[in-house]
């Protein structure tokens, strides 16, 4: 089966894909693989088909013959469709998916090092490529991290002088120095 890795950002920079999955192959010769990406945007202005797209083509210009075709569908359904795809034996060759260790323990899944260069796995957050292990094999490949929800202490903040969450995208949000030091 051509389910290959959750993660694609990782995979698709890294001279291994062009061996990877079952891509299809048209009468020309030319290999086509399918990527199916998450979608974490919430516009068609922020959508993550752009971003995709642009990594497909960049993809297509270093190596003549293959084609990239990605789908792109919302990060709450990736998963029910790419397991749909599996289903009707239409898996994709490279998925950016969460639900991907029912498929590693199947056996439909190629482990990381079959994929990735050393220099490359040697890159990766280690706490955040343990998290893509089944049973001590990398399989998953990192993508994104990120925190959904982020909580603070009130009376820490004021005693620090702290008069409220900075805003994202900031250092600070210190009031001025009458603030005292925590202790």
């Amino acid at each position: 089966m051509g389910l290959t890795t959750a993660g694609v950002a990782g995979v698709a920079t890294a001279p291994g894909l062009t061996a990877c999955g079952s891509g299809s192959s048209g009468s020309d010769g030319e290999v086509t693989l399918k990527v199916v990406a998450a979608d974490y945007g919430d516009s068609t202005a922020n959508s993550s088909q752009k971003y995709w797209n642009k990594v497909a083509r960049a993809f297509e210009a270093k190596n003549g013959g293959l084609k990239v075709e990605v789908k792109v569908y919302s990060w709450t359904e990736v998963d029910r469709r790419v397991a749909e795809m599996v289903k009707d034996g239409r898996a994709p060759d490279i998925a950016q998916i969460g639900a991907y260790a029912d498929y590693a323990a199947q056996g439909k899944l190629y482990r990381a090092d079959e994929m990735l260069s050393i220099p490359t796995q040697a890159g990766f957050i280690s706490s955040i490529a343990h998290a893509g292990e089944v049973r001590r094999v990398q399989y998953g490949v990192p993508f994104v991290a990120s925190a959904r929800l982020l909580f603070y202490n009130k009376k820490l903040f004021d005693r620090a002088g702290i008069s409220s969450a900075p805003p994202a995208g900031t250092s600070s949000n210190r009031r001025p120095s009458s603030s005292r030091p925590v202790g």
